[in-house]
Protein backbone atom coordinates (compact mmCIF):
# COMPACT_ATOMS: atom_id res chain seq x y z
CA UNK A 1 0.00 0.00 0.00
CA UNK A 2 0.80 2.95 -0.72
CA UNK A 3 2.31 5.66 2.11
CA UNK A 4 1.76 9.25 2.12
CA UNK A 5 3.58 11.43 4.58
CA UNK A 6 1.48 13.04 7.15
CA UNK A 7 2.07 17.05 7.13
CA UNK A 8 -0.81 18.44 9.10
CA UNK A 9 -4.18 17.45 10.91
CA UNK A 10 -6.99 19.36 12.31
CA UNK A 11 -10.00 18.53 13.38
CA UNK A 12 -11.95 18.92 9.97
CA UNK A 13 -8.65 18.35 7.70
CA UNK A 14 -6.14 16.43 6.41
CA UNK A 15 -2.87 17.59 4.83
CA UNK A 16 -0.22 14.96 2.97
CA UNK A 17 2.44 14.63 0.28
CA UNK A 18 3.72 11.88 -1.87
CA UNK A 19 6.64 12.65 -3.80
CA UNK A 20 5.32 15.86 -6.07
CA UNK A 21 1.72 15.34 -4.67
CA UNK A 22 0.38 17.68 -1.82
CA UNK A 23 -2.56 16.87 -0.83
CA UNK A 24 -5.30 18.40 1.40
CA UNK A 25 -8.57 16.67 2.32
CA UNK A 26 -11.46 18.73 3.61
CA UNK A 27 -14.15 17.20 5.50
CA UNK A 28 -16.33 19.48 5.30
CA UNK A 29 -16.89 22.83 3.57
CA UNK A 30 -13.33 24.71 3.93
CA UNK A 31 -12.97 27.60 6.05
CA UNK A 32 -10.38 29.87 6.82
CA UNK A 33 -8.57 27.68 8.80
CA UNK A 34 -7.59 25.25 6.01
CA UNK A 35 -6.25 28.03 4.07
CA UNK A 36 -3.85 28.98 7.27
CA UNK A 37 -2.88 24.75 7.35
CA UNK A 38 -2.25 25.13 3.35
CA UNK A 39 -0.28 28.46 3.81
CA UNK A 40 2.17 26.77 6.20
CA UNK A 41 2.31 23.03 5.03
CA UNK A 42 2.58 24.26 1.32
CA UNK A 43 5.47 26.36 2.19
CA UNK A 44 7.41 23.63 3.71
CA UNK A 45 6.84 21.12 1.15
CA UNK A 46 7.67 23.19 -2.01
CA UNK A 47 10.90 24.10 -0.15
CA UNK A 48 11.82 20.61 0.94
CA UNK A 49 11.06 19.20 -2.57
CA UNK A 50 12.87 22.28 -4.45
CA UNK A 51 10.62 20.79 -7.43
CA UNK A 52 7.03 22.60 -9.14
CA UNK A 53 4.21 20.17 -7.34
CA UNK A 54 1.09 19.25 -8.54
CA UNK A 55 -1.56 19.89 -5.87
CA UNK A 56 -4.70 17.61 -5.24
CA UNK A 57 -7.97 19.17 -2.92
CA UNK A 58 -10.64 16.76 -1.74
CA UNK A 59 -13.61 17.51 -0.40
CA UNK A 60 -15.99 15.41 1.47
CA UNK A 61 -19.52 16.08 2.87
CA UNK A 62 -19.57 19.95 1.13
CA UNK A 63 -22.46 21.34 1.95
CA UNK A 64 -22.73 25.05 0.27
CA UNK A 65 -25.47 26.99 2.12
CA UNK A 66 -24.01 30.46 0.92
CA UNK A 67 -20.84 31.21 -1.25
CA UNK A 68 -17.78 31.77 0.62
CA UNK A 69 -17.32 35.03 1.87
CA UNK A 70 -15.37 38.09 0.82
CA UNK A 71 -12.21 37.25 3.44
CA UNK A 72 -12.27 33.55 2.42
CA UNK A 73 -12.23 34.20 -1.53
CA UNK A 74 -9.30 37.47 -1.12
CA UNK A 75 -7.35 34.87 0.55
CA UNK A 76 -7.88 31.77 -1.27
CA UNK A 77 -6.85 34.07 -4.62
CA UNK A 78 -3.95 35.10 -2.82
CA UNK A 79 -3.17 31.55 -1.86
CA UNK A 80 -3.21 30.80 -5.58
CA UNK A 81 -1.40 33.37 -6.77
CA UNK A 82 1.71 33.22 -4.42
CA UNK A 83 1.91 29.48 -5.21
CA UNK A 84 1.07 29.17 -8.99
CA UNK A 85 4.69 29.54 -10.10
CA UNK A 86 5.02 26.45 -8.22
CA UNK A 87 2.26 24.22 -9.71
CA UNK A 88 2.12 21.86 -12.47
CA UNK A 89 -1.65 21.70 -12.10
CA UNK A 90 -4.48 21.79 -9.36
CA UNK A 91 -6.82 18.94 -9.45
CA UNK A 92 -10.40 19.82 -7.04
CA UNK A 93 -12.00 16.54 -6.29
CA UNK A 94 -16.08 17.27 -4.67
CA UNK A 95 -16.95 13.96 -3.71
CA UNK A 96 -20.30 12.67 -3.18
CA UNK A 97 -23.53 11.71 -5.54
CA UNK A 98 -26.32 13.99 -5.71
CA UNK A 99 -27.53 17.09 -8.05
CA UNK A 100 -25.50 19.75 -5.39
CA UNK A 101 -22.70 18.05 -5.52
CA UNK A 102 -22.96 18.33 -9.49
CA UNK A 103 -23.97 22.05 -9.26
CA UNK A 104 -20.78 22.76 -7.02
CA UNK A 105 -18.57 20.77 -9.58
CA UNK A 106 -20.19 22.81 -12.13
CA UNK A 107 -19.74 25.88 -10.62
CA UNK A 108 -15.85 25.10 -10.02
CA UNK A 109 -15.43 24.68 -13.54
CA UNK A 110 -17.39 27.68 -14.75
CA UNK A 111 -15.47 29.97 -12.40
CA UNK A 112 -12.16 27.98 -13.24
CA UNK A 113 -12.36 28.82 -17.12
CA UNK A 114 -13.31 32.74 -16.53
CA UNK A 115 -10.29 32.93 -14.09
CA UNK A 116 -7.21 33.53 -15.43
CA UNK A 117 -4.89 30.43 -13.24
CA UNK A 118 -1.07 30.24 -14.14
CA UNK A 119 -1.23 26.39 -13.54
CA UNK A 120 -4.04 24.21 -14.89
CA UNK A 121 -7.06 23.54 -12.74
CA UNK A 122 -9.65 21.26 -13.17
CA UNK A 123 -12.67 19.46 -11.22
CA UNK A 124 -13.61 16.11 -10.20
CA UNK A 125 -16.01 13.96 -9.11
CA UNK A 126 -13.23 10.72 -8.04
CA UNK A 127 -9.78 10.89 -6.84
CA UNK A 128 -8.65 8.71 -9.51
CA UNK A 129 -9.66 10.73 -12.65
CA UNK A 130 -7.84 13.95 -11.15
CA UNK A 131 -4.53 11.53 -9.97
CA UNK A 132 -4.56 10.30 -14.27
CA UNK A 133 -4.95 14.48 -14.87
CA UNK A 134 -2.19 15.45 -12.71
CA UNK A 135 0.15 12.37 -13.58
CA UNK A 136 0.11 13.71 -16.99
CA UNK A 137 1.41 17.08 -16.40
CA UNK A 138 4.78 18.20 -15.64
CA UNK A 139 8.11 15.69 -15.90
CA UNK A 140 6.79 11.98 -14.40
CA UNK A 141 6.69 11.07 -11.00
CA UNK A 142 7.50 7.69 -10.18
CA UNK A 143 5.77 7.79 -7.00
CA UNK A 144 2.45 8.38 -8.28
CA UNK A 145 2.00 5.40 -10.39
CA UNK A 146 0.35 3.55 -7.89
CA UNK A 147 -2.79 5.51 -8.72
CA UNK A 148 -5.25 2.53 -7.05
CA UNK A 149 -2.85 2.59 -3.82
CA UNK A 150 -2.64 6.34 -3.93
CA UNK A 151 -6.76 6.32 -3.99
CA UNK A 152 -6.57 3.80 -0.95
CA UNK A 153 -4.47 5.70 1.06
CA UNK A 154 -6.15 9.64 0.53
CA UNK A 155 -9.29 7.33 1.44
CA UNK A 156 -7.75 6.18 4.51
CA UNK A 157 -7.14 10.16 5.35
CA UNK A 158 -8.98 10.90 8.88
CA UNK A 159 -9.08 14.60 10.47
CA UNK A 160 -8.89 14.49 13.97
CA UNK A 161 -6.24 15.97 16.67
CA UNK A 162 -3.65 17.85 15.38
CA UNK A 163 -0.33 15.56 14.31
Amino acid sequence: MTTLRLSERGPDYVIATLGTLYITVCHRTPGMAILDAIDRTESAFLASVKVPIRSLTVIRNIVLEAPPDAAFRTKSAALMKKYAPSLVGTAQVFEGAGFGTSIIRAFVTGVTALSRNEAPTKAFGAVDASLEWLSGLGKPDPLLSDRAGIVAAIAALEPGPPA
